[in-house]
């Protein structure tokens, strides 16, 4: 899959394009980087969704980022940092939260993808009845 990157797009566009094609994930900016297996820092987060790439790095180019499914979150969250100068953090859906995957940045986007789809397949466990209980 190819993502396109330009300095003037806000960065919602390419949050966007990732959703598109990660359904149960989703990206956030920050301004700092964080450490592998580590969650960033949310005092650092960018909250401008209309910020462009150019405000966050100086060395983002006009560039296609082809993107393998299989790459594990700490590749692609390295390679953004390396490549483009772009701090992200990869995000999972968990029922009606959002992780960060820090503890799992060793699995493959699609491996977080799918157990984001799996989070919100899970029936709600029910209590089970206390017969004790009486009006």
């Amino acid at each position: 899959m190819e993502f396109h990157i330009e300095p003037n797009m806000p960065i919602s566009k390419l949050k966007e394009q990732f959703n598109y094609a990660f359904p149960y994930l989703k990206i956030e900016f920050f301004t700092k980087a964080h450490g592998q297996y580590n969650a960033s820092s949310s005092e650092l987060m960018v909250h401008s969704q209309d910020t462009s790439i150019a405000e966050l790095s100086s060395s983002a180019p006009h560039e296609i980022l082809k993107l393998d499914p299989h790459m594990k979150v700490k590749q692609f969250e390295s390679l953004m940092e390396k490549d483009f100068g772009l701090h992200i953090q990869v995000f999972r859906k968990s029922g009606h939260a959002w992780l960060a995957t820090s503890v799992t940045d060793s699995l493959s986007l699609h491996e977080q993808n799918h157990k984001g789809m799996e989070s919100l397949a899970k029936p709600a466990e029910q209590e089970p009845m206390d017969y004790r209980e009486q009006d």
